[in-house]
């Protein structure tokens, strides 16, 4: 029976090292009066559950120096000023970030390009942006948005915590040979927050495969069965809809907080979960409102 003693030790050791593991998800938390930001959110403040289980939550950082993905759609870009002008603010904002904030950049229409890496270096930014930009006229005039979202995906790589992809379209597809619910998943699985920013409308472009084609005004944005699901998409990765002008996307997309949860040993695949704020005298204004993905990632490792 000796042998038993050596399996014994590895399944004990195995255990331990299994439940050492930690899921990360990006929280952004909002005073529930005022709607601001908040600048401060403590691990111990939050409650976090799968199904009936509690999960212990163990870290609640400031999301710093995140990747960002700015990813633009440009079909109509011929004949629409304001979605030129849209296109230029989006290179500039992503020009002028600061030194070592790891920015990547995309755009797409019928096909999409992308630069070859996030970029904290300005300089270096600056030449891979304005390689892309240059090709813009060569990528069609229709709209592959679930592609171009896929690819922009594939960009990212291994999940670091904080990732965010920044989207400016009008949520109209018509070429995409993936489906939103293959988006769905793909987010889930690499844990990446959504931000939309609704772009001025082109002229109208028949799509075959919606009965509402397009809309010219933001009240109208989610009439189209794909516009809905985007947003869906985006609210259930912890991001959502932004009207900000240009100059506060870059803000956007790196706020919040980076929070570590520690999910049970056999979280394998991302599933729904609940995370709340617990009564405080932190909070001036009763619990804050938590935007965050709803579902929880299996474990990272880190």
């Amino acid at each position: 029976m000796k042998w038993m003693l050596p399996l014994l030790l590895a399944l004990v050791s195995c255990v331990a090292v299994c439940q050492e593991c930690t899921s990360y998800v990006i929280v952004n938390a909002f005073d529930h009066k005022t709607t601001m930001n908040l600048n401060s959110l403590r691990a111990e403040n939050l409650e976090a559950r799968l199904g009936t289980t509690a999960l212990p939550v163990v870290s609640a950082e400031p999301i710093s120096r995140n990747r960002i993905l700015f990813l633009v759609e440009i079909s109509g870009n011929d004949e629409d000023r304001r979605i030129s002008q849209m296109l230029s603010d989006a290179v500039n904002v992503a020009r002028q970030a600061p030194d070592g904030q790891p920015i990547a950049f995309g755009i797409f229409a019928e096909k999409a390009l992308f630069t070859d890496a996030f970029f904290p270096n300005a300089q270096q930014r600056k030449t891979s942006i304005d390689a892309i930009t240059a090709q813009a006229k060569s990528l069609g005039k229709h709209t592959a948005l679930y592609d171009a979202l896929h690819e922009g995906l594939a960009l990212f790589g291994a999940q670091q915590p904080g990732d965010t992809l920044l989207l400016m379209s009008d949520g109209v597809d018509n070429r995409s040979k993936r489906s939103d619910g293959d988006l769905e998943k793909e987010f889930f699985i690499q844990g990446v927050r959504l931000w939309i920013v609704p772009r001025p409308q082109s002229t109208l472009v028949t799509n075959p495969y919606l009965k509402f084609n397009s809309y010219r005004d933001n009240m109208s944005w989610r009439a189209t069965p794909g516009r809905r699901s985007l947003m869906a998409l985006a609210s259930e990765t912890g991001g959502g809809f932004l009207r900000f002008p240009s100059p506060l996307w870059l803000d956007a997309a790196s706020a919040g907080f980076v929070v570590g949860v520690k999910p049970p040993a056999d979280l394998n695949k991302p599933k729904p979960w609940k995370l709340e704020a617990r009564k405080s005298s932190d909070w001036a204004n009763g619990k804050p409102d938590l935007w965050y993905p709803s579902q929880l990632p299996p474990c990272s490792g880190k």
